[in-house]
């Protein structure tokens, strides 16, 4: 073992040599500068100097040449181990005394360990006096170069130690952790002059790092070094030792630090921990000195104490992080210290109204004030700013109907509306409460947007959080509490809590109030129920279902007896059948069986019979009741007695399919009976005729004689119709005066067509109506199965156009249907089609035939008839459409439009100057019994103003004979209102003179079908005779229409007839013609009369 010194000023390098002499077993002294080297060599004689050169008080040359000096030590062996070791005059002055091994630092261990087994076994040699004057010559220019360079190094290390200070402030200023991490990076880079740098901060959950920053690297190898594994090699020890280490790496190979291949060459590095005395937190490496081969002793020590200073700074960092978030957390306890204060004293309120509102559901007899209390504890006690409940109704817009209230305010609620159904008003909270059984608690009133059609209301009165809480009760939701608070958040979870087992107690109690209601009025329904069994009028029985003892009879009510006639007593014990006799014979009675035995409901009919025997109908509606257990325990049975609803029923099957006045088939039967006829004739090949007879002119006859000759005049046809068919034929009324016949198995047409001459010819045999032989007429139409149509529907329809055509041709006749008949009835439609859109299109005219005064010959008006002229058929004759007006009710627009254009024509004639012309206008019968007739007439004359007695209204005979009573009280109204009145067709119906002795009319109508004959026919002659004097003994005017010759103007001028109209004097004209008639003042010339010839 040999005793070394060490002398070094820096104590981690003696700290390495001691450590490698430590392991060989040798004693070693250290020493920090010369002065104190030389002193401990003289005094313990070492047998090696391992010494620096550069030290302070002594360098290692003069400590060499000092004990080379003293004799004692002089041939001591000395090695050098130095980091300043460089110029050639250094190495000169090592030779100059003695040193001839000199390490340079930093050095290889096994390097530094051989040079200490050499130095101490190679054999001890003599050192050399080195000559003074040489020694101090070389020393002082190594000293002065040494110096200098020192001093350039220590201007160097000033500047590095103030960037380093300012990079430290900067980086103790900073809060942002990334942005702290790039400033410790980029200034590591910058400090020490490196290519690129590597920063990594290590994560403490698994050891990986958390963040990775590269200067000098592009981004992509940036991203990449998450890829990297540093655990090992230089960095691995580094952060093991916990202190800078500088490398070389020759090659260049980057995989020798823990980088990609494909990396950056790295030549040499110096890495160093980002620590602090008690934790590492990452490190930073530097990579490739610029301009330098290797990184310097002063740049490892910079880089340490940088990022011994990161270290620091970043564990200061972590610190006021954790110094914020105890902050944070202190302000949070505190905050909720105070929230959990609030929420005791809400649990507390809550609790408060909890218990006091059980106290009120014990005594609680009515739910109204249950609930009413509720609110007022929830505010009195609760301290909340307003409570209600609502009700869910189960209408059908689902509303909600407030019940109970209390608190500030709370009559807003009757400005809006709530409800639970899924539209825009059932989105608030009640609404989703009630609908989803679930509370709903709104925190903040101004931003909740359930509340946006309620917000404003609520805002105004100070509402700023609201709880929506439903009651409910098993299946059963009541409705809805609602509380309003005027803080925000007002409403936490224990609080809440608290709240849904106040509502489920409330609903309990509205539940329990509700049953005991329920049951109160079970027991009073069931009270009445019992009083209405025994007060009923049907038998009620019930009997035990137990088949071992034939299902007795345990109850009947008092109707029973009434219905039956057997007392209880008599009953009880016995099966109900007993009541049917030996009536077994009955389709309903297995029904009956089958329910009894299947334990089902039933509703049969039976005969039964009374304890007199008497039988009587019984409905009986059968129903079962069963036990827990779903057994059936009884049978209930009612007992309806439809005896006289069976005898009712009979009557009214007759009704429903014969004719009332006739007895007649009805159309019910008559279709019944044609399609079982058309079904047999198509199995049989054989025809079927159907007939379809309308009496000729029965209004007329029924409005003249009255309403009962009409029903006895139908009444004598369905004899006269019954006598004259075969058996087994069908005759029917339709309705009115139409009647028809089915006549099956036709043999030949020849066979219908004797039928119809038959039926005629009964018809119009004279019959007796209302004490007058009276004649009446038939128009008949047939139709034929098959040849006419397939179906029941066709054949009927074909029989009336055929009957129709009948009409046409002269009535009192048949006609066979024939297609060309469809054509007819087509055009027909056709007309009725166009006159609803004649008016609208204003294709309506009026033409004028002028009335000649028979004492001077002038005219004194006119008749105002009406022609259609239509765009495709050209002038229809109002004969054509006329009857289709009437048919169809047009012709009362038709009328009104008559009126009117008639009183705008005198108007253009008086403004003209043609003088107070008289115009006659027609007026319908149905026209005549309208209400509106008279305010039809005051418009029009007060739109034309024109005088009232300018217009003549022409009314029929049949018309005002068909409610003569109101007839009278029309013609007064005309009178007043100034229009006079004139009697068409008289003559020709059944008119009354003592009803027309009280008519107020003005003028007679003689009608054209007498004045036609009136020369030829004596008959015809005495008509107009008659009609002229009736009217002149009445102080009225007669008007004679349809003269033609120049005989019929003599006699009816001989006869003292005062008007005449007809095709003698002129047609009917358009109003220019009739105009300018007037204008010329164009009359009839009147010759003598001649001598007077009479009739015989």
């Amino acid at each position: 073992m040999a005793k070394v010194l060490v002398v070094d000023d820096h104590p981690l390098n003696r700290e390495l040599i001691v450590t490698l002499l430590g392991y060989d077993g040798h004693e070693a002294i250290e020493a920090g500068d010369g002065a104190e080297a030389l002193s401990i060599a003289k005094a313990q004689h070492p047998d090696l100097v391992i010494c620096d050169i550069l030290m302070p008080t002594m360098d290692g040359y003069e400590f060499v040449r000092r004990l080379r000096a003293d004799p004692s030590i002089a041939d001591t062996e000395v090695m050098f181990y130095t980091a300043n070791y460089h110029e050639r005059e250094a190495q000169n002055l090592a030779n100059i005394l003695g040193v001839s091994r000199i390490l340079v630092k930093p050095c290889p261990v096994e390097e530094i360990m051989g040079a200490i087994d050499q130095a101490l076994t190679g054999g001890h040699k003599p050192a050399p006096q080195p000559a003074s004057s040489e020694f101090d010559n070389e020393h002082l220019r190594v000293l002065t170069n040494k110096l200098a360079a020192k001093a350039e190094e220590l201007e160097h290390a000033n500047q590095r130690l103030a960037a380093l200070t300012e990079l430290n402030l900067q980086l103790s200023a900073e809060r942002d952790l990334r942005a702290l991490l790039d400033k410790a990076c980029q200034g590591a880079r910058e400090l020490t002059g490196a290519r690129y740098a590597i920063l990594s901060i290590e994560g403490r959950s698994n050891g990986r790092s958390l963040v990775f920053l590269g200067y000098g690297l592009s981004p992509e190898e940036t991203d990449r070094l998450h890829e990297c594994a540093f655990d090992h090699g230089v960095i691995g020890r580094m952060l093991r030792e916990r202190r800078p280490v500088r490398f070389t790496n020759p090659g260049g190979n980057p995989a020798g630090i823990g980088l990609p291949g494909d990396f950056p060459a790295v030549h040499c590095g110096v890495a160093a921990p980002i620590a602090s005395a008690l934790s590492v937190f990452g490190w930073v490496c530097l990579i490739n000195k610029v301009g330098a081969p290797e990184f310097t002793e002063q740049d490892e020590w910079v880089s340490g104490a940088h990022a011994a200073q990161a270290g620091r700074i970043y564990e200061n960092w972590q610190l006021y992080g954790q110094l914020e978030r105890r902050a944070d957390d202190l302000a949070r306890e505190v905050a909720m210290r105070q929230r959990t204060e609030q929420q005791l004293h809400r649990v507390l309120r809550a609790r408060k109204v909890l218990a006091e509102c059980n106290r009120s559901l014990v005594r609680a007899t009515d739910e109204n004030h249950l609930l009413a209390e509720l609110c007022r504890f929830l505010i009195e006690l609760g301290g909340y700013g307003a409570a209600w409940v609502g009700l869910a109704r189960k209408d059908a817009a689902r509303t909600i109907e407030t019940v109970a209230h209390a608190g500030d305010d709370a009559s807003f609620l009757d400005t809006v509306r709530f409800s639970w159904a899924d539209d825009d008003f059932g989105q608030g909270p009640a609404g989703v409460a009630v609908r989803t059984r679930m509370p709903q608690i709104v925190h903040d009133i101004a931003t909740d947007p359930r509340l946006v059609r309620w917000r404003q209301a609520a805002l105004e009165r100070g509402f700023n959080a609201a709880a929506a809480l439903p009651l409910k009760y098993e299946a059963n939701t009541f409705g809805v509490l609602c509380i309003v608070a005027a803080e925000t958040d007002a409403f936490d979870a224990d609080e809440v809590e608290l709240l849904v087992e106040l509502t489920d107690d409330v609903a309990f109690g509205m539940h329990a109030l509700r049953a005991r209601v329920l049951q109160q009025q079970m027991e009073e329904t069931l009270r009445l129920r019992n009083r209405a069994i025994d007060e009923s009028i049907n038998a009620i029985v019930i009997s035990e279902a137990n088949l071992d003892a034939d299902n007795p009879t345990i109850y009947v009510n008092p109707a029973f007896t009434t219905m039956t006639g057997y007392r209880a007593d008599e009953v009880l014990g016995r099966n109900p059948r007993f009541l049917m006799g030996d009536d077994w014979d009955q389709p309903d009675i297995q029904r009956l069986r089958d329910a009894v035995r299947e334990g089902a409901d039933a509703r049969v009919l039976l005969r039964n019979y009374r304890k007199d025997g008497t039988l009587f109908w019984n409905e009986i509606s059968l129903a079962s009741m069963h036990d827990p257990s779903g057994k059936v325990s009884h049978f209930i049975a009612i007992f309806n007695d439809l005896t006289d609803r069976r005898r009712y029923e009979a009557e009214l099957e007759l009704q429903a399919n014969h004719d009332a006045l006739t007895g007649l088939a009805n159309r019910n039967l008559l279709n019944d009976r044609l399609q079982q006829t058309m079904i047999h004739a198509k199995r049989n090949g054989s025809s079927v005729a159907v007939m379809l007879l309308d009496l000729d002119r029965f209004k007329v006859i029924n409005d003249s004689l009255g309403h009962a000759a009409g029903d006895t005049l139908l009444q004598e046809v369905a004899r006269r119709l019954i006598s004259s068919v075969r058996q087994g034929d069908t005759v029917a009324r339709l309705g009115g005066d139409e009647f028809m016949i089915v006549m099956p198995e036709l043999g030949a047409e020849s066979d219908a067509v004797m039928l119809a001459s038959k039926l005629l010819e009964t018809i119009c045999a004279p019959m007796m109506l209302a004490g007058r032989s009276m004649v009446v007429t038939c128009s008949l139409g047939v139709s034929l199965y098959p040849r006419d149509g397939p179906c029941a529907a066709n054949l009927l329809k074909n029989a009336d156009v055929a009957m129709y055509r009948a009409k046409e041709i002269g009535r009192n006749r048949f006609q066979f249907y024939a297609p060309e008949m469809n054509m007819r009835t087509l055009q027909r439609l056709e007309i009725e089609n166009g006159l609803r859109r004649a008016l609208e299109r204003k294709e309506l005219e009026l033409y004028f035939q002028p009335k000649i005064e028979l004492v001077g010959g002038s005219v004194v008006g006119a008749e105002a008839l009406i022609r259609w002229r239509h765009p495709e058929l050209g002038m229809v004759s109002p004969g054509e459409f006329i009857p289709v007006a009437e048919e169809t009710g047009l012709i009362v627009p038709i009328g009104e439009w008559v009126i009117g254009a008639a009183c705008e024509q005198l108007k253009a004639w008086r403004e003209e100057g043609l003088g107070d012309v008289s115009l006659a206008v027609n007026v319908s019968a149905r026209q005549f019994q309208q209400e509106e007739l008279l305010a039809v007439l005051e418009d029009a004359l007060r739109a034309s103003d024109i005088p009232a007695r300018q217009l003549l209204l022409e009314v029929t005979e049949s018309a005002v004979m068909d409610n003569p009573e109101k007839t009278i009280v029309t013609l007064g109204e005309l009178r007043k209102l100034g229009v006079r009145t004139s009697l068409d067709d008289f003559g020709t119906g059944y008119s009354s003179l003592n009803y027309l002795k009280r008519f107020p009319i003005d003028s007679l109508k003689i009608d054209q079908s007498f004045v036609a004959d009136l020369t030829t026919s004596a008959e015809d002659a005495a008509i107009a005779l008659m009609v002229i004097s009736l009217a002149h003994s009445l102080k009225q005017t007669v008007i004679a229409e349809g003269v033609e010759t120049e005989a019929q103007l003599e006699f009816l001028r001989r006869h003292g007839c005062d008007e005449m109209q007809g095709y003698l004097f002129s047609r009917p004209l358009p109003a220019a013609a009739f105009a300018q008639l007037l204008r010329d003042g164009t009359g009839l010339s009147l010759a003598p009369l001649k001598a007077d010839r009479t009739f015989h």
